[in-house]
């Protein structure tokens, strides 16, 4: 766009209004990449923390069971892994 019309912003003295309109589009593109850019981590932030609690969840609720003698050991493995699958 500036360079298109440099001789004519020239010669009404645009330049500063220009400048400006510049500054303001590489502002609101700089802006946008900030947020996607806290968007991702936000969105990979919680991808792994449901990855880690989906690994750990699933001992602390059977392994209470597990020690007040209401199931076997096996009993544990096999809702690690049904609740892995969900």
């Amino acid at each position: 766009h500036v360079r298109d019309n440099a001789e004519a912003i020239a010669f009404y003295s645009g330049e500063s209004l220009e400048g400006n309109a510049i500054r303001e589009r590489l502002r609101l593109a700089l802006a946008n990449y900030d947020s996607l850019i806290r968007w991702s981590v936000v969105t990979t932030l919680y991808q792994r923390i449901f990855f880690y609690m989906a690994r750990i969840v699933p001992y602390l609720v059977i392994g209470g069971l597990y020690f007040a003698k209401e199931v076997d050991f096996g009993t544990v493995g096999q809702g690690a892994f049904a609740f892995s699958m969900v």
